[in-house]
Formats: structure tokens, sequence, C-alpha cells
């Protein structure tokens, strides 16, 4: 039986042989390889896409993302760091930092990526795993904090 999934790879591959610097069609490639968890895939696409849209943060956003995944934090950092520069303001690069700074235990960091996530546009019905993730942050600051005064 063939998945919604593999019929996307198929008209993004179809795509791609009609137009090889066609990015969006890259990006929704690489999307398909990750939904799947083919890393390696996932990455060549994000990559090829990285090469044809050098000024956008977006390849370098997902990159981060599908390294993160694979638990490779000092790779998704390197590349979610790169996405930020390029657009400070981008909410969802934002919230991928947070939680790379939450799960390597800087909660600091963690802390000031989500709350300028979520000050960028409050209302944002999209922002709803970033208030989760600052949930998060804040119940181990708090735990930290405790744990300290205890001591």
């Amino acid at each position: 039986m063939t998945t919604q999934t593999d019929k996307a790879r198929q008209f993004f591959n179809r795509s791609i042989s009609y137009d090889t610097n066609f990015v969006h069609a890259w990006f929704g490639f690489g999307h398909s390889f990750a939904q799947k968890d083919e890393h390696d895939s996932a990455l060549a696409a994000y990559t090829t896409a990285a090469r044809l849209a050098i000024r956008s943060h977006l390849p370098l956003l997902y990159m981060g993302k599908e390294y993160l995944r694979l638990n490779d934090l000092v790779a998704a950092e390197q590349f979610l760091v790169q996405a930020k520069e390029i657009a400070p303001r981008d909410a969802l690069t934002l919230n991928e930092l947070g939680v790379l700074y939450l799960r390597t235990g800087n909660l600091g960091a963690a802390k000031t990526n989500l709350e300028r996530a979520i000050e960028l546009d409050p209302s944002n019905p999209d922002l709803e795993n970033t208030y989760v993730n600052l949930g998060h942050t804040y119940r181990k600051l708090k735990y930290v904090v405790r744990t300290r005064l205890c001591d």
C-alpha cells in the first residue's frame, strides 16, 4: 500500500526531474524523507536546497532540526545558529534553538530563545509547542533553583 508520503515523494521527484533548481521541491523532498526517518536522504535534499537558496535560513533550519532528531547536538547547534543569524526574527528557528538548549541543559539560553519566539507573535496558534517547551524550561529552572537552595 502506498502512503501519502510516498505519493508526495513521487511528485517531488517528478518536479525535480523537470527543474533541478526548484528549491521548494527539494524542501518537500527533504520533508518526505524526514517524516519516514530517512535522515541521510533528508539531509542530502536539504543540502541541495541550501546550495540553491543561499540567502535563505530555511535549509539551515531544517538541517538543524534533522540533526536534533539524530541527537547530534553539536551539528544541530551549528546549523540553527546560522539560521538565526540570517533570520533572527523567525519564531520556528528560535523554538528549535530553545529545544536544543533545553536538551543540553543551557536553561537560560533556552528560556531566552523560547520567550523571544513567543514575543514575536504571541497569538500565533502554531506556537503551542513553543509554550510547552517554555513550560518545561520553567519547570527545570525551578527545580535547579530549588535544588541549589536545599544544598
